[in-house]
């Protein structure tokens, strides 16, 4: 029995009862249009009697009864669905699709934000089989393989453009523009005749969506209908001008970390891309844009071409006494040129931290004569005679790079007879060479001894060959060959005069080889001695040869004898330094040309080939006498030079009062200000300067004192910040943010920190917290903590919060804080701007003080008694005097007190001491 199922039929031998016997019956189906054969089933398959059961075409067996039927299935076609950009096809989505043949498939397009669906294509539509194609949401009649892609269009949008005054727009024109939504348009503005181009205004101005409105050409984002007017002026024939300078032109005392803020307006409005701003020469600001980074620092711009602000962050904070040029070029938007604003400041001077006396373990004798080294380690070594005359002693004591106290001192000689005048010396290797005169033979003698420890010294040596002379003043060098050797220079009047000597040994003066330097038969004295990278040695003494004292010189191997300075009046007391790398000799001496002495300063790369003028270092106008000097070099010409010199100074001293004091100054950059050391308020002499550098390369001194009934050895260090601050972040000045320790989470007394309100910068900065090191002491009250709040000059919209943690002391007393403004020196400390001070409970044993302020300078932080409240309003100013540090030459009248503790400060310098009861006498009122 065959049949057929819908969609065709059985064409051979037909459908229907058919009688076969044993025979193979060839059978044929035969699918209708659009269908297609599938396969055969029926008893006859069951039976496997259908030689190939899937094939239209094929024969089965007749050897029983059986049924077959021939199956069919409906043709399936592909729809594929695309759309263009600006929308989707939601139904069915996008892709290839297959439906039954003639299905009618439903498509909607869904177009996206400020887009519009416009028709459907493809061959679908090209067909005739898309019910319309013009309808977002259709059908589409699948009965053949089809395309089909919906096409969106993006909303339009009208820009009206005009102009006002001289000028028009020439590009794209003016009136009525159509443009696809989002399209970015460029825009010219073109002034005639003297006319300006002023700036953009309109409803796109106000949408924020022109990129530059005071640029004649820019951009404008078409996303509405806009309107833009180009507006233009007449020129006033004024070019702009630069005003609010801070640091303000021709000042002194500024910060090392400031901010150089200037403003450049025009009431035309500035050319922005016409400012070019430097900074000694190197370009801080160029071009248009809100931040110029240069190989120097960041200069960032806010505000509007009326006004201009600039505000410029060195990456390196400046130095000490350092002129600073800023220079400002700038045309406005006319033409109109300003000539070039060129105008300077100074940055603050160094000042010096606590008076420190080097030995208290040798009580109620004289001490004098003191010489300093520092070692690799950061250590720094001291030596010194002590005694009385006749039975003198030599001694050394060493101050470890983590101490703030010299150890016990080690009393380096022991013979009964005198030992004095000590100089020091270190190795490579940071053995210590000392050498001294010596009169253990009855005569004075060269003695040496060295030591890698400081405690255990070597055999005491001497130096010199025996004779019947004197032999005084040593002077010591130790070189960088392998194995080091050291020289020692001396006055001998072994031949009737006095001459200069010199000895050298690599063996701590086991062996040694002594040279006569000098053969005149004038005097030659106080010998003085240095040895370069190249380890040639070089001597200066003072020269009686010409009648007068000049200074001469040699150099290690002919120990030629050169003329150094020859000039009229005498010149006496020379000290010699040479730099880490090359052959620059750097000289001091006292000099008497102008009358009285004077310190004078040189240099030159080795010996000179003529005398040498020099420079006087001294900006005493009083014509004081200045004597004693010293020089310290670091680094060298290129990498980080720094020449220091030192002096006794009497500048101080008038006919009725005062005393000797010991100045300093920096002079590898030119002559800087004189630099008032610090005697501790003692109002005490000061005498013997002796100046060395850090670890870090800032200048210490040591010195004879006369504070005590007997002279003592004291010590001031550089006040410096550390290399590395304690927290430094870049503040988004939108965003605010919080440096160092969130104050929810202090755990101890560097987890300072400084909350920053969302626009309270006025700009972008980055602002550190450093630590404050080799801090003063205000008289007898220690200071607690200090930072440094940077950058200086900075003044927040809003105020900052300030958090700074403290030990507690168990001291009585209130918390509180001034800021301290370094050119008020009479009323130094005030409260102006310091709101909500508050004190903060942590733990029993740490404190935290925690105020408001609007800018950062220097702050003063005490505390106070306890009836001293203060308010957050208040406005009090309070002058301070004592203290231990120095400061400037022109401040001796408050000499050690807090005004110089700020001076080597930029940003906020935040100390805290403890103020007791009974001090409260060391605050006054000026």
């Amino acid at each position: 029995t065959i049949s057929s199922a819908g969609g065709g039929s059985v064409t051979n031998p037909g459908e229907g009862l058919f009688l076969y016997d044993d025979e193979v019956v060839p059978i044929q189906a035969t699918a209708d249009e659009n269908y297609h054969f599938v396969n055969w089933t029926g008893s006859a398959v069951d039976a496997g009697q259908v030689a190939n059961p899937n094939a239209a075409s094929t024969t089965v067996t007749m050897d029983a009864d059986y049924t077959l039927q021939a199956n069919f299935a409906i043709e399936q076609r592909d729809l594929t669905i695309t759309s263009t950009p600006g929308g989707t096809v939601t139904t069915p989505g996008e892709g290839v699709y297959s439906y039954y043949h003639g299905a009618a498939a439903s498509v909607v397009a869904a177009p996206a934000a400020n887009y519009q669906f416009v028709n459907w294509t493809g061959t679908a539509v090209g067909a005739g089989k898309v019910a319309n194609a013009n309808a977002a949401s259709t059908t589409v009649t699948v009965d053949a393989d089809y395309t089909i892609q919906a096409n969106f269009a993006a909303d339009q949008h009208t820009l009206t453009i005009s102009s006002a005054g001289g000028g028009t727009v020439t590009d794209p024109g003016e009136g009525d523009f159509q443009y696809d939504h989002g399209t970015n348009i460029p825009i010219q503005a073109t002034a005639g005749g003297s006319s300006y181009f002023v700036n953009w205004t309109g409803t796109a101005v106000a949408a924020d969506k022109v990129a530059n409105p005071y640029a004649a050409g820019t951009t404008v984002t078409v996303d509405a209908a806009y309107t833009i007017q180009a507006n233009f002026g007449e020129s006033d024939g004024i070019a702009p001008t630069v005003t609010n300078c801070k640091p303000a032109a021709d000042s002194i005392q500024e910060p090392l970390n400031s901010l150089i803020i200037l403003h450049v307006t025009d009431a035309l409005g500035v050319a922005a891309g016409s400012v070019e701003i430097t900074l000694d020469g190197d370009t801080i600001y160029t071009g248009d844009s809100s931040e110029y980074s240069s190989a120097t620092g960041i200069c960032r711009r806010i505000g509007t071409p009326t006004d201009f602000t600039y505000a410029y962050q060195s990456i390196q904070p400046f130095d000490f006494d350092e002129i600073k040029t800023v220079t400002v070029d700038a045309a406005d938007l006319v033409g109109n040129v300003m000539t070039e604003r060129s105008y300077s400041f100074i940055t603050e001077m160094r000042s010096f931290g606590q008076n420190i006396r080097l030995d208290t373990t040798v009580q109620g004798i004289n001490k004098a004569a003191p010489s300093t080294v520092q070692a690799s380690n950061g250590n720094i070594w001291a030596v010194w005679h002590a005694g009385p005359s006749g039975s003198r002693n030599i001694y050394v004591a060493k101050l470890r790079a983590d101490r703030s106290t010299f150890s016990a001192s080690v009393r380096l000689t022991s013979s009964s007879a005198d030992q004095a005048n000590p100089a020091i010396a270190l190795g490579t290797d940071d053995k210590l060479y000392v050498a001294w005169q010596d009169k253990r033979n009855g005569d004075w003698d060269i003695y040496a001894s060295t030591s890698v420890d400081g405690a255990n010294w070597t055999t005491q040596t001497r130096v010199n060959d025996p004779n019947e002379g004197n032999q005084t003043n040593p002077a010591i060098v130790v070189g960088s060959q392998s194995p080091n050797y050291a020289y020692i220079a001396w006055q001998d009047d072994h031949s009737g005069n006095q001459d200069i000597y010199i000895t050298s040994s690599n063996d701590s003066f086991g062996t040694k080889t002594v040279s006569q330097i000098t053969t005149n038969t004038a005097n030659q004295t106080g010998p003085a001695i240095a040895v370069d990278s190249a380890n040639t040695v070089y001597v200066l003494w003072v020269d009686a040869r010409n009648a007068t004292s000049d200074i001469y010189g040699a150099a290690g191997g002919t120990w030629t004898n050169v003329p150094i300075v020859t000039k009229a009046g005498s010149q006496s007391n020379p000290v010699i330094a040479t730099e880490s790398a090359d052959t620059i000799l750097h000289m001091l001496w006292v000099d008497e040309i102008s009358g009285n002495s004077d310190i004078y300063y040189a240099s030159s790369d080795g010996l000179p080939g003529s005398p040498l003028t020099g420079t006087n270092l001294i900006d005493d106008t009083l014509g004081k006498e200045q004597v004693s000097p010293s020089i310290a070099v670091v680094g060298s010409t290129g990498d980080d030079l720094g020449v220091f010199a030192s002096w006794r100074d009497e500048r101080n001293i008038t006919d009725s009062s005062g005393d000797t004091d010991i100045y300093m100054v920096q002079t590898n950059s030119g002559v800087g200000t004189n630099v008032f050391v610090g005697d501790g308020d003692t109002n005490s002499d000061q005498i013997e300067p002796a100046i060395s550098t850090d670890q870090y390369g800032y200048p210490y001194l040591i010195w004879t004192d006369y504070r005590t009934a007997n002279k003592e050895i004291y010590f001031a260090g550089s006040v410096y910040l550390q290399s590395v601050p304690l927290e430094s972040e870049l503040i988004i000045a939108s965003a605010g943010g919080t440096v160092g320790t969130a104050p929810s989470s202090i755990t101890d007394e560097e987890n300072v920190s400084v909350v920053v309100p969302a626009g309270a910068c006025p700009y972008d900065a980055t602002i550190s917290i450093t630590k404050i090191e080799n801090q003063h002491e205000y008289g007898t009250l220690p200071f607690l903590n200090g930072y440094d709040f940077g950058p200086s000059g900075i003044t927040f919209n809003t105020p900052v919060t300030v958090t700074v943690p403290y030990a507690v002391t168990g001291d009585d007393g209130t918390p509180t804080v001034y800021w301290y403004d370094s050119r008020a020196w009479y009323d130094p400390l005030s409260q102006q701007g310091i709101t909500d001070i508050e004190t903060i409970v942590i733990t029993s044993s740490l404190h935290a003080l925690r105020f408001k302020t609007t800018h950062f300078t220097p702050f003063y932080v005490v505390m106070g008694p306890e009836a001293d409240t203060v308010a957050d309003t208040a406005t009090d100013t309070i002058s301070i005097s004592g203290g231990g540090g120095g400061g400037c030459s022109l401040s001796h009248s408050q000499d050690g007190s807090i005004l110089e503790y700020f001076l080597p400060y930029g940003a906020l310098a935040l100390c805290m001491i403890i103020l007791k009861r009974r001090d409260r006498r060391s605050i006054k009122r000026l």
